[in-house]
């Protein structure tokens, strides 16, 4: 008989890995998911539970499936949180989201406009 075991990551350190994946603060995705950020950082920690509407704003955001943020499996899944079913937003896409929230807008500006550039 085939024995296949391997470690079961849980909740607190998957949203904590994927935070540092992108080089973001707790408060940061407190702030785009519209928690506390006390909230968030007991999550890290272990010391709370997110609500089901609390675990689909970070699966949206983090683009992975509820089974990933809950341990239960080892890939993110195909997510979609268009409501519409023809457009999925990738990790990379995802990421460039969330980094591009923190920009002040004349930060923002100037990227759009080397984008700009760089597709004509």
């Amino acid at each position: 008989m085939l024995i296949i075991s391997f470690v079961m990551k849980n909740f607190s350190s998957i949203i904590k890995d994927l935070r540092k994946e992108r080089n973001l603060k707790q408060k940061n995705i407190a702030d785009l998911i519209k928690v506390k950020s006390d909230t968030y950082s007991k999550w890290e920690q272990n010391k709370a539970r997110a609500s089901y509407e609390d675990l689909i704003k970070l699966a949206d955001f983090y683009q992975v499936s509820i089974d990933y943020l809950l341990g239960r499996s080892d890939d993110f899944g195909n997510i979609t949180i268009s409501p519409s079913s023809d457009y999925t937003i990738t990790r990379d896409e995802n990421l460039l989201m969330s980094k591009f929230k923190l920009l002040s807008n004349h930060e923002k500006q100037l990227i759009l406009k080397q984008l700009d550039a760089w597709i004509s």
